[in-house]
């Protein structure tokens, strides 16, 4: 832009100083043009005026730029370079992608057995498989010193304990809601089982001051295991919360009613059902055996005594614990 500027001043320059010539020229006499009053010889004329021809386009002005404040009407010609502009690298930008609708992750089911289990049930299988038909009741005892092979601190033995996580698994994967047990409602020592026993029949005799102690005892015994008689002490049961009778309105225990043999588990004291087995209906007790026998127990209504093929003697109770009421009994 600068170069531009510089050659137009100049030619503009060129221009005046060749008008200037050609004035003077054409207005003086020949002798101020060639000399003092000397006439110029022809020779030397005709040199001079080639020499000038031959000189005049050097001092030629070119197409002049009239200035905008001349007064021409010929529109000035305004020159001008435009540098190209810098040029950025082009950002690109991410696209904006909008974020997918969230979908209900499918697990993956095993079939086994006929039952669909969810992956966090089916790892268990080898537990749930597992058969344990260990029988404490009140014709079959253990000693005081009596210790099952219990994981851990869980309560429960190890199949019995895997089977149950298997169990809470699968009901949550149906249901959404999730279920837990107090360590302390599964295993009993002999030691605890005594004094719980203790503790209810001084209730009863509370309650009942006209019975004599083996009718407390008898009536007691109908929902509580006199020590070394619990199924507690093998480590294969749990009660769940509530224990009482509420517990069977629960959704968990409608879902155990349906589901629980799946898994190994079977309500080991039913309704109607304490002839065999000597207790009162428990719908918070259950009990691990193992899947297939959990399956025969659950399909034919029947106990775990009647499975076995153990049956309670037909006599053998003290005469006084038949006159225990018939409210006490069920």
């Amino acid at each position: 832009m600068r170069k531009i500027v510089v050659l137009v001043l100049a030619a503009l320059i060129l221009a005046s100083c060749a008008q200037i010539r050609h004035s003077d020229v054409g207005s003086g006499d020949v002798s101020s043009a060639y000399g003092s009053e000397s006439t110029p010889d022809l020779k030397n004329d005709t040199s001079d005026r080639q020499n000038t021809a031959e000189s005049e386009p050097l001092t030629a002005a070119p197409e002049t730029v009239p200035d905008s404040g001349s007064g021409t009407d010929t529109e000035p010609i305004v020159v001008s370079v435009t540098e190209p502009p810098a040029t950025e690298p082009p950002v690109t930008e991410p696209p904006v992608t909008e974020p997918a609708p969230e979908t209900a992750k499918k697990d993956d089911l095993t079939t086994d057995g006929g039952y669909k289990y969810c992956s966090g049930a089916a790892k268990y299988l080898e537990y749930i498989k597992t058969e344990n038909l260990t029988l404490v009741n009140k014709q079959n005892e253990v000693p005081e010193d009596y210790l099952p092979d219990l994981y851990k601190k869980t309560g429960m033995m190890k199949e019995a304990y895997f089977a149950l996580q298997a169990m809470f698994a699968q009901y949550k994967y149906e249901t959404g809601k999730t279920v837990s047990y107090n360590t302390k409602l599964a295993y009993r020592s002999y030691e605890y089982q005594y004094n719980l026993f203790a503790k209810y029949t001084r209730q009863e005799k509370e309650k009942h001051p006209n019975y004599t102690d083996e009718q407390i005892r008898q009536l007691v015994n109908t929902y509580s295991a006199i020590p070394g008689q619990s199924e507690h002490h093998t480590g294969l049961c749990l009660d769940f919360t509530p224990v009482s009778d509420s517990f069977a309105k629960s959704d968990w225990f409608k879902w155990l009613s349906k589901n629980a043999y799946h898994f190994g588990f079977i309500l080991r004291y039913g309704k109607n059902q304490i002839d065999i087995t000597g207790y009162k209906y428990e719908p918070w007790h259950w009990r691990f055996v193992g899947r297939d026998a959990a399956t025969e127990i659950f399909t034919r209504g029947i106990t775990l005594e009647e499975y076995l093929g153990v049956y309670p003697p037909s006599s053998g109770q003290e005469s006084d614990a038949l006159e225990l009421p018939p409210d006490d009994l069920n």
